[in-house]
């Protein structure tokens, strides 16, 4: 009888599949976390532009006339951003796609909120003048505005978990482009938030026409999943095409994408 005991104990640690502590099964999701934020969201990209997007944390891509987006998120809004772009008939565009894994950028998706509508931070930021050489401040003021009035300023929205949707007007004076009006939307979920940011009134260079009326929009997505965070940050506008004022126009898209990009980043992490 003894034998026949101690041959079941035998079989069964033999075929018996190995415990997981707690630990070790929190482990394995973490661990899965970067790879299901690939599924959720970047199905589109080639597998070779994702292991660059791991290795660097960064892709960056110029779009041609007429194409479309190709690191644009698969989220619930992607089919009408993507009408929406082609329909601007644009002339520059520009895409990027960054990736995080520090804790210190892993917050809630009410702190993400509080940072993209807290646009007077945007006063004083910087970008870079590939003209000059140099950095340049870009906006020398930014305030919510309740219509296309500097004067009669707003507060910015508060976060309600029950709300969705939320617009607002931004006042900014560019050092480039003067005083202008921006409308900024925002789309929350539970893993991501869109915020759009398009103008609502003419802009010159100096006194040149420039850009008219919506014919710029700045899409920036973030996307929170386990212990990633995922930004896309895209610039969209259809422009004049006045020799010199055309290249510069292409670079200053370029550089407020990657503005836009760092303000949020430098303030999330404080």
């Amino acid at each position: 009888m003894r034998k026949h005991l101690i041959s079941i104990l035998t079989l069964f640690l033999i075929f018996m599949p190995p415990c997981s502590s707690y630990s070790e099964e929190q482990n394995s999701v973490q661990h899965s976390s970067g790879i299901s934020v690939k599924e959720k969201y970047f199905s589109g990209i080639p597998s070779s532009e994702l292991v660059k997007l791991e290795n660097t944390g960064k892709l960056t891509l110029f779009l041609k006339e007429g194409q479309l987006p190709v690191f644009l998120p698969d989220i619930s809004e992607k089919s009408r951003m993507e009408n929406e772009i082609e329909k601007s008939s644009f002339n520059t565009g520009i895409e990027t796609l960054f990736l995080h894994r520090e804790k210190k950028y892993q917050k809630s998706i009410k702190e993400y909120f509080d940072v993209l509508t807290d646009v007077r931070t945007l006063e004083g930021i910087e970008y870079y003048s590939h003209s000059r050489e140099k950095y340049r401040t870009l906006f020398a003021e930014a305030y919510p505005v309740k219509g296309t009035d500097r004067n009669d300023t707003a507060e910015k929205p508060v976060f309600n978990e029950n709300i969705r949707n939320y617009s607002f007007n931004c006042y900014t004076r560019d050092l480039s482009f003067g005083r202008n009006y921006y409308r900024l939307d925002y789309t929350v979920s539970d893993n991501y938030l869109v915020m759009e940011m398009t103008n609502i009134d003419d802009m010159r260079y100096k006194i040149i026409p420039a850009i008219g009326k919506g014919d710029l929009t700045f899409y920036l997505v973030i996307m929170a999943d386990g212990d990633d965070l995922a930004i896309y940050c895209s610039g969209i506008c259809s422009h004049a095409n006045a020799g010199f004022l055309e290249k510069k126009i292409r670079n200053s898209i370029h550089s407020r994408v990657e503005a836009l990009y760092d303000w949020f980043i430098d303030n999330i992490s404080e």
